[in-house]
């Protein structure tokens, strides 16, 4: 696997950092991931080696307040930054890869951001992009957080937007099996816990939104979701691709899996379902 590494500049002036893993073999296609709230790209260089072994380039990137991207961490101005980052990352890799399809994959938030992408942008109409992968996207909270919280984040979403409070999740919810894998990951430093009142109140909204709007999500896409995840109940995501208009579409759910299914013990058969769903798409 190769790896390269780019910096992307967007519209309002933050710095992102992008990742982009070649396989040695030639390029079949070309996934761009979104990783979770909290998160940073490289947290995701296993999974970028395991679909790499199948012949497909995987672009990661820092959203903007995560990792070594710029920006207050875990704010978002508005929401529609994050769809335009997104777009960014997105025409850099198939620019670099001309004439290759392109799937995209979210995980969690960066599912929410993905979902949410593909229903305002539609870029399946205009060939930009051949499939979508949505792993335990953020659609609707499986657990009621403290009413405090919510209270104090919808009063100062406007007053203070970076108004930032720990969330609290990775202590109280579980989110793999596989406690040596999370003792390995890459740089653990840059990964966080806050999130700004901004931030919250937009995401809450964005993940109804996309549910109700599910009806108009009209491409190839495979759903996946752990059956125990705490986070993001499965059966939201089931309804979701119940309410899909796509004709090709698929939902996997695996049976004892938390939130985090490509960091579980049993990962590898993600990593066959994903690689297998592109084959049949590229």
């Amino acid at each position: 696997m190769q790896t390269f590494e780019h910096t992307l500049t967007t519209r309002d002036g933050v710095v992102l950092r992008v990742y982009d893993w070649r396989p040695d073999s030639t390029l079949r296609g070309v996934v761009v991931a979104t990783h979770g709230h909290g998160e940073y790209g490289l947290k995701y260089t296993h999974v970028a080696q395991a679909i790499t072994e199948g012949g497909y380039g995987w672009w990661g990137y820092d959203l903007r307040g995560h990792g070594y991207s710029g920006g207050p961490r875990g704010h978002v101005p508005r929401y529609a930054a994050y769809l335009s980052d997104l777009q960014q990352v997105l025409n850099l890799a198939r620019a670099t890869h001309p004439g290759l399809p392109v799937f995209l994959y979210g995980h969690s938030l960066g599912g929410q951001i993905t979902l949410y992408y593909l229903l305002e942008r539609q870029p399946q109409i205009s060939g930009l992009v051949r499939g979508a992968i949505l792993s335990a996207p953020w659609l609707v909270l499986a657990f009621q957080p403290p009413a405090w919280k919510v209270w104090l984040a919808r009063a100062m979403a406007n007053l203070a937007p970076t108004f930032t409070q720990e969330t609290g999740l990775r202590d109280a919810i579980p989110m793999t099996h596989d406690s040596a894998l999370l003792n390995a990951y890459p740089q653990p430093q840059l990964r966080h816990s806050w999130m700004s009142a901004r931030l919250g109140m937009e995401a809450l909204a964005a993940g109804e939104l996309a549910l109700e709007r599910a009806g108009e999500l009209n491409l190839p896409v495979l759903i996946l979701h752990g059956e125990q995840d705490g986070v993001f109940a499965f059966e939201v995501s089931q309804t979701l691709y119940n309410r899909a208009r796509s004709t090709d579409k698929t939902l996997l759910i695996y049976p004892g899996y938390y939130h985090e299914i490509h960091n579980e013990l049993g990962r590898a058969q993600v990593f066959a379902d994903m690689r297998q769903w592109l084959d049949r798409r590229a």
